[in-house]
């Protein structure tokens, strides 16, 4: 004896059902099976890390023109956008973190290499911890 369901007539096909919960879900894969410009409505994949001095932050922005990139330092608060294709299929990305300490947006520096944005923001000097002396007394 079988037992036998309403779906066993169906050929099964997980991808599509995954696909289409995803696409639903407005993240993922959408239909066709194609890859949104970004993963996701937040952006690419950013680290961040810092050490005594410098404050680092990367972002994976392959295809992305970096003329279409805007970083902006404001109080402590990194803003970092950029549009990636153009006309009606150019998605656009904005993400703002809250830093640790205050930066110096004058010795801010930016670049792209390999489709990786490399962001260094300084610790101005007079925020830098200073160790001071004790004297015996």
């Amino acid at each position: 004896m079988y037992l036998t369901s309403p779906f066993a007539t169906a050929l099964w096909e997980p991808f599509q059902i995954l696909d289409r919960l995803l696409a639903e879900n407005g993240t993922g894969m959408v239909p066709g099976g194609r890859l949104p410009a970004f993963a996701s409505s937040r952006g690419p994949t950013i680290n961040v890390w810092s050490d005594a001095d410098t404050l680092h932050v990367t972002a994976e922005v392959p295809g992305i023109d970096p003329d279409k990139i805007t970083i902006n330092v404001l109080g402590d608060t990194l803003t970092i956008s950029g549009t990636r294709g153009e006309g009606q299929s150019a998605s656009e990305f904005t993400r703002s973190f809250q830093l640790p300490f205050r930066v110096d947006p004058d010795r801010t520096t930016a670049q792209v290499r390999d489709g990786v944005l490399a962001v260094l923001l300084q610790r101005p000097e007079a925020e830098k911890p200073r160790r001071i002396a004790v004297a015996t007394a």
